[in-house]
């Protein structure tokens, strides 16, 4: 997935200096800008981006899994490099641990760390700077999606407990359709958003190539 981001860049050097690098993911998102926002649409018209620019970031798939859904997470954050490569953490090492899946719980789609394929401590030691919380979170999400579609295409599921999955996640059905038309069935240019070129608002490149001569642009030594 590729995508615009809009943030602002008098902030960067705020979210990277934060103290607990528990608290670098929360700051690199106070970064990012709502795209939507009419004040930051008149900002980022007023700083020269054009509407196509913004046009992308509203439909970029990296602010929806990032920022709007919060499942993407940025790699070793803790190195304060603000990273603008984000990723999801894999859910399949820990399905394949739960026996029962028809007796619905949220305990039981979030076994015990020792229970995982890919222990919950590592993927928060590359995506989180070792908070866990943020860790469960996403994968408590990425599960209640899964057991959505499941109730939706299967059945099997006990529509009660699945609320109550759900209202753990902090999600709702409708967001968690969203997720699965972006992550499964989106076509290549819901993946890859990006701006076409404006050449209109380049300088005239034929008239600058006549009017600057090879001698100009050699080193002294060379215009011999």
């Amino acid at each position: 997935y590729i995508g615009v981001v809009l943030y602002d860049a008098d902030q960067v050097k705020a979210a990277a200096s934060v103290e607990d690098p528990k608290d670098l993911y929360e700051s690199q998102l106070s970064v990012f800008l709502d795209p939507f926002d009419p004040e930051v649409i008149k900002k980022a018209q007023e700083q020269g981006i054009n509407h196509s620019w913004i046009q992308s970031a509203q439909e970029s798939p990296v602010y929806k899994m990032a920022i709007k859904w919060k499942i993407a997470l940025p790699l070793h954050p803790e190195y304060r490099t603000l990273p603008m490569v984000w990723y999801v953490p894999p859910l399949s090492p820990i399905m394949h641990h739960i026996a029962n899946e028809q007796d619905l719980s949220v305990d039981g789609y979030i076994p015990a760390v020792d229970q995982m394929r890919i222990p919950m401590e590592y993927l928060a030691s590359i995506l989180t700077a070792d908070d866990t919380h943020q860790i469960r979170r996403v994968l408590l999400k990425m599960t209640a999606m899964r057991i959505h579609m499941r109730a939706k295409t299967v059945g099997g599921v006990d529509e009660l407990k699945k609320s109550q999955l759900l209202k753990e996640a902090n999600t709702t059905a409708e967001e968690l359709e969203e997720m699965v038309r972006l992550l499964a069935v989106a076509k290549y240019n819901e993946r890859f958003v990006i701006p076409t070129g404006r050449r209109e608002m380049l300088d005239d490149l034929y008239f600058m190539q006549g009017s600057c001569s090879i001698e100009d642009l050699a080193p002294p030594e060379g215009r011999k």
